[in-house]
């Protein structure tokens, strides 16, 4: 029977830039060879025969192997904290950039902080990998249920809010509000 392991590198990017060093050290630290196995292993997912070894073997290694697995838990979770400011935010960027065709990525929402907000990579070219997605849209709200009242949002370094200098900014924010607010009613 198979042993599945997964380091956690995300896919081949990831892979490829996690230094060979610690990519070695996680494998010496579960005392694995994986050079057999390298092209799967690549994108964090190895499959390897059950091992044979000493209950003080596994006595040692357990608390490494229960902190690797913390510490790679914890960026997933925070990947999906709450879809429903995710969704006001995608709502909005689709509003600002006129399309119901936005292409979007990674996105993470942070509905405990004061402001709520969220932050998420996109594409208004369809077909574009995740991976390759550098622009980044954010939201900021005034709470974190609904109605979610936006209070500013950024395109990669460029933000709208109702307080800001430019008064085309403020004029694209206030359209931005108007059009969230209808939607939500």
């Amino acid at each position: 029977m198979p042993k599945y392991i997964t380091i956690g590198y995300g896919d081949q990017i990831g892979y490829d830039r996690t230094a060979p060093a610690i990519r070695d050290a996680a494998a010496d630290m579960a005392g694995l060879d994986f050079t057999a196995v390298r092209p799967l292993f690549a994108f964090g997912l190895t499959a390897l025969p059950q091992s044979t070894e000493t209950a003080e073997e596994v006595e040692v290694r357990k608390p490494i192997i229960l902190f690797a697995i913390g510490a790679f838990a914890l960026p997933a979770n925070a990947m999906a904290q709450s879809p429903e400011l995710e969704d006001t935010c995608k709502s909005v960027a689709k509003s600002f950039f006129m399309t119901d065709q936005l292409t979007i990525g990674t996105v993470q929402s942070f509905p405990e902080l004061k402001p709520p907000g969220v932050r998420m990579s996109y594409s208004t070219r369809q077909g574009t990998a995740p991976a390759e997605m550098t622009d980044i849209f954010e939201c900021e709200f005034d709470k974190a249920d609904k109605p979610h009242n936006l209070a500013r949002f950024c395109v990669s370094s460029t933000c709208y809010s109702p307080n800001g200098d430019d008064g085309d900014r403020k004029r694209r924010f206030d359209e931005m509000r108007i059009l969230l607010n209808r939607a939500e009613k």
